[in-house]
């Protein structure tokens, strides 16, 4: 079974091992991504193909619905939110 990047970084070999560079870079997790993820989202699941007449998503039957901004929004802080609750959870270790 192929081991996760999360996976493998979290582990508690990898926890003593890691330097500053690798720690930044799960501090600041999540927060440059949103704006790409807002967008790929927005393209598959809120804007409506011209030759599809549906949304990408729609086509592949991830969504039955159109989706607007909102609901965009409300699941990238919820996302946004649990990453951070399991960083500082992480960093402090708790």
């Amino acid at each position: 079974m192929p081991i996760t990047t999360t996976a493998w970084i979290c582990s508690p070999y990898r926890r003593n091992h890691l330097g500053s560079v690798g720690t930044n870079v799960l501090k600041e997790a999540g927060e440059p991504h949103c704006g790409h993820l807002a967008a790929f989202l927005y393209y598959n699941f809120c804007r409506i193909h011209q030759s599809l007449r549906v949304t990408p998503a729609m086509a592949a039957n991830v969504t039955d619905r159109v989706w607007d901004l909102e609901d965009i929004v409300k699941l990238l802080e919820n996302k946004l939110d649990d990453l951070k609750d399991w960083r500082d959870a992480y960093f402090t270790g708790e």
